[in-house]
């Protein structure tokens, strides 16, 4: 050890060297953690807005969890359950349908064209007998125009396209309804001639657009559902594509089956639809009707003011002479038809009659024309209302189908999520 030279008086004291030591270590520390502590990473203080747990390290580490390893079991999971919905439903879709297809009544743009021309007809003979003389009722008329109105809003659910048309034509009944309630309130019991006027030019020509059936058909229940079907088949197939590239699997057995049995489904259900129809006698029958309620209808207008009785049985004479080219397809109705253009007013009872005589004789041709109704009905009946009507138990069959199809595809992919378990 050295010993320092010493200083003359009054000289500065010689500069020091501050040598910095290692921290003592503390009382019972191992051997050599002082180094690691010198080695240990600093605490960095966050920055100004930057907070431990604020919301957007919160939301990364959210989007870090969804999108890592470990949410693919969270997304297996929802994924099953898609696969599994999207097989189901063509088949749930497809047996409501079919059940609703076997019992509804039928349908086409002729006959129902056709039932409402018949309806208004009935409607306007009874309404001007009504209105004709005090031996009028009205009855007749009210259930007449209730059923008609019914007719127009059932056509306009099944013709969306013609609804504003056939909703004109029940505002002029309705107004024509007002016109016969005026004219019953002029009725006297010394009343020799009509008072109820003919029908308005507007009414005229909103009756017309019943003369003209929609083109096409009514909603299609086959085309909806292949429309569901061919939804289902994407979602299956998203799925397989998605586990196919999540996995490294191309092919997974239960999900690849149930696709195709959804496609059987679909398929099947679809032609099961499709092939429910009307056939063409029915068509006919409809049509006879309505020809049957216009000859009423212009027998009824020889009761108006302003109208030529025999003009207007010459008109009921043509629609009579029409409707036997009709009878080629529903021959079985020609001995009805017979005997309903054989009680026919002639034209003598119209030209030469009081009113009340000619009320009688309108309100009988009502009743005529109610009996050929029936009848034609009871010929509809016996052709199956001329439809060819799916089976039930077919639409029952594809939902059990659709059941084996989603089973298979929540098995296939909870295959590959137990993987993850």
């Amino acid at each position: 050890m050295s010993t320092p030279t010493p200083q003359p008086p009054g000289a500065p004291a010689p500069a020091t060297t501050y040598r910095p030591q290692p921290p003592a270590p503390s009382r019972g520390a191992p051997i050599g953690s002082a180094a690691r502590d010198r080695r240990a990473t600093p605490t960095i203080a966050p920055g100004p807005g930057v907070g431990v747990g604020s919301r957007g390290e919160v939301g990364r580490a959210q989007i870090r969890r969804f999108t890592g390893a470990s949410s693919t079991p969270a997304r297996l999971r929802l994924a099953r359950g898609i696969a599994a919905a999207a097989c189901l439903l063509p088949g749930v879709v497809g047996m409501v349908q079919i059940a609703t297809a076997a019992t509804a009544p039928p349908t086409s743009p002729t006959r129902t064209y056709a039932d409402l021309r018949a309806g208004v007809d009935t409607y306007l003979a009874s309404s001007t007998v009504s209105a004709a003389g005090p031996g009028g009722d009205t009855k007749d008329a009210n259930a007449a125009l209730s059923l008609v109105t019914s007719r127009i809003g059932a056509a306009a659910l099944l013709y969306p396209d013609r609804a504003k048309q056939l909703y004109t034509v029940s505002d002029q009944l309705a107004e024509r309804q007002s016109q016969v309630d005026s004219a019953r309130t002029k009725i006297t019991t010394n009343s020799s001639s009509p008072v109820l006027s003919q029908p308005s030019d507007n009414f005229k020509e909103s009756m017309n657009l019943l003369n003209t059936p929609p083109t096409g058909t009514s909603v299609s229940a086959g085309g909806s559902l292949a429309a569901i079907g061919g939804i289902g088949l994407f979602g299956g197939l998203g799925v397989s594509v998605w586990l196919a590239r999540k996995t490294r699997r191309m092919v997974n057995p239960g999900l690849v089956g149930a696709i195709v049995l959804t496609g059987v489904v679909t398929i099947m259900g679809v032609q099961v639809l499709s092939s429910a129809s009307i056939s063409g006698a029915s068509d006919d029958l409809a049509s006879l009707r309505a020809d049957a309620a216009a000859s009423v209808e212009w027998e009824a207008r020889t009761l108006l003011q302003g109208i030529d009785s025999t003009q207007a049985l010459q008109a009921r004479d043509e629609i009579l002479r029409s409707s036997e080219s009709r009878m080629s397809n529903i021959s079985a109705a020609k001995p009805l038809w017979r005997e309903f253009t054989g009680k026919a007013i002639k034209a003598d009872q119209m030209t030469r009659s009081s009113i009340p005589t000619r009320q009688t004789a309108v309100t009988q041709r009502l009743a005529d024309l109610r009996e050929l109704s029936k009848g034609l009905a009871t010929l509809d009946r016996a052709d199956n209302n001329g439809m060819n009507r799916p089976n039930a138990n077919v639409g029952y069959g594809l939902f059990a189908l659709s059941l084996i199809a989603g089973a298979s595809a929540w098995a296939g992919v909870g295959r590959r999520l137990a993987e993850y378990r």
